[in-house]
Formats: structure tokens, sequence, C-alpha cells
């Protein structure tokens, strides 16, 4: 008898003893939640696996996907100007949250009013906040 062939079999009784105790666990664990709660429940049904993407041939590089462009203005740049009056030192996002929409899809919006000197901004990323001038 080698030792690896012993090895195989104690690790094979070890992982035997572990996956029995686990459903003896899951099984006690489920008979209390159904006792608690006073019902029979249904039994719990492992998820089907997620697919897995494609993965491209050994040696063949993946394509990343081109950006279409700057994103279209979802608000023009009068709307926006009025609400940046009206809450005149606050950050994009927060004003992009109140118009409901994303800071990317206004910008080309703001980057027209900044232009014009309508707005300015004040600070750096995304601490500036924007003011009407």
């Amino acid at each position: 008898m080698t030792t690896s062939s012993s090895s195989d079999r104690i690790r094979a009784l070890v992982d035997r003893f572990v996956a029995d105790l686990s459903a003896e666990i899951r099984t006690s664990a489920l008979d209390s939640v159904t006792a608690a709660l006073g019902g029979s429940v249904a039994p719990v049904r492992k998820a089907a696996p997620a697919p897995k993407a494609a993965s491209a041939p050994a040696g063949v590089k993946r394509r990343r996907k081109r950006s279409k462009g700057a994103p279209k203005s979802s608000v023009d740049a009068e709307t926006l100007l009025s609400v940046i009056k009206a809450a005149s030192g606050d950050r994009t996002e927060v004003i992009a949250r109140g118009l409901g929409v994303t800071g990317k899809s206004f910008k080309p919006a703001l980057d027209e009013l900044v232009a014009s000197g309508a707005v300015i901004r004040k600070g750096k990323a995304r601490g500036s906040t924007l003011h009407a001038r």
C-alpha cells in the first residue's frame, strides 16, 4: 500500500463526510425554519449556472466595443441653465439626479453653457460646483 493511495482514500472519506454533514445541516435548518413558520416549504432548487461568455481562441485578441461619439443631450441648454440658476452651487451629479438623467447625458449642453459664459465651474473633477452668471 502506497502513501498516495491511502492519502487519496482518506481524502475521499473526508470529502464524503463533509458532504453528508453539510446535507444534514441543511435539512436540519430547513426543518427548523419550516417549524418556525408553521407550514411546509417547497424544496430549494439550485439555480442553473450562468452561461460563460464565449472566449476568443488562443492568439486572437478580443475587439473592444467602440464608442459612438458623445451621447445625445437629453436636456437642452435653456432647461439646464434654469436648473443651475435655481440650484446655484450644486455639483453636476446632484443636478443630474434632480433632472433624472446621467451627468454624461447633459454634458454637451453644459459645455455649451460654459463656453458661452452663462455658467461658471468652480473646483475640480467631482468636487466642482456650477454657478450661473
